[in-house]
């Protein structure tokens, strides 16, 4: 293994491969860095890496950086063997260049220390879900300030666990383009706070099974109006706040619950001929509104409901 304990201060490790040859650690990979401001680079240049163990990394306080596999050389390949978990790393990017990056097992990242730091969180490229992946399940607990996450890769998931978010107390966005839970009983559970969540689904993303979101009281946002699917139940749990889902067009092959709590809320479930960039389907549909002025748009032309509504 290889174990660097940098101490205190705004230290610098860089572990980067001849661009030739490559480099191997061939078991686990230890870091703790102190106080300060630290970055931790692992394949930003030079050639390919492969770490057979897990990566373990604690960069204490102050607003550390993570780097995995951003050399944005294509031929190069970064693999990890047994997974990685990141103590207090506020600003991680893993495979976020063209490099392809495989973590053979969960990536966990814990950022409930830190307060008052924002924190931005990338896992692959935004256009290829292919680029970036997971065999286990992606883990974030966020802060109290901001929470920028950025999810876009497969995510295969480990039998009988989960992929969970907490995103935190405070301004959260989650951006999610991926496939989740393939060939395992993996949900997605998305837990937001007391400010506004900002929560989206892009073209690809694909959840196996269910997507669970129990998001907060702040006025929150929703970006669900594309050509995603989720193959079981999907559910979203709000507060009372302002929820404007606005047009949904999710292809759900379980039930659709949605609970709005007591602010002003809307929805459209609907097709192609009302601006929707597929025709919205499900099994059973379910709307629990609160106190507010709820707007509830229904096509039942397109939009597709099997069961009951």
């Amino acid at each position: 293994f290889l174990n660097i304990y940098s101490r205190n201060g705004a230290d610098t490790v860089t572990i980067n491969a001849d661009a030739t040859n490559g480099g191997r650690i061939g078991g686990n990979l230890i870091l703790s860095t102190g106080f300060s401001n630290d970055t931790v680079n692992i394949g930003t240049a030079g050639g390919s890496i492969s770490i057979g163990g897990a990566i373990s990394a604690n960069l204490d306080s102050g607003s550390d950086t993570f780097n995995l596999g951003t050399t944005g050389t294509a031929g190069n390949t970064f693999v990890v063997g047994r997974g990685g978990t990141l103590l207090r790393a506020n600003t991680v990017n893993m495979g976020t260049k063209t490099d392809p990056v495989t973590v053979n097992g969960t990536v966990s990242i814990d950022n409930t220390l830190d307060y008052g730091i924002t924190n931005t969180i990338r896992f692959g490229i935004t256009g290829d879900v292919l680029q970036a992946r997971a065999a286990g399940n992606f883990c974030y607990n966020g802060g109290t300030l901001i929470d920028d996450i950025g999810l876009y890769g497969t995510i295969q998931g480990a039998p009988g666990k989960n992929s969970v978010i907490n995103m935190g107390q405070g301004t959260n966005t989650l951006d999610i383009n991926a496939e989740i839970g393939f060939g395992t009983a993996s949900d997605l559970i998305v837990t937001g706070g007391a400010g506004v969540d900002d929560i989206a689904f892009n073209d690809d993303t694909k959840i196996s099974n269910d997507a669970i979101f129990s998001l907060g009281g702040g006025d929150n946002l929703y970006g669900l109006n594309s050509t995603f699917s989720v193959d079981g139940d999907m559910s979203i749990t709000a507060g009372n706040g302002i929820d404007a889902v606005g047009i949904f067009a999710g292809q759900i092959g379980g039930n659709l619950t949605l609970n709005q709590g007591n602010g002003a809320n809307s929805l459209t479930f609907a097709g192609t001929t009302t601006g929707a960039a597929q025709s919205a389907s499900c099994h059973d549909f379910t709307y629990n509104g609160g106190d507010g002025d709820d707007e509830i748009t229904f096509d039942a032309n397109n939009g597709a409901v099997e069961n009951s509504l």
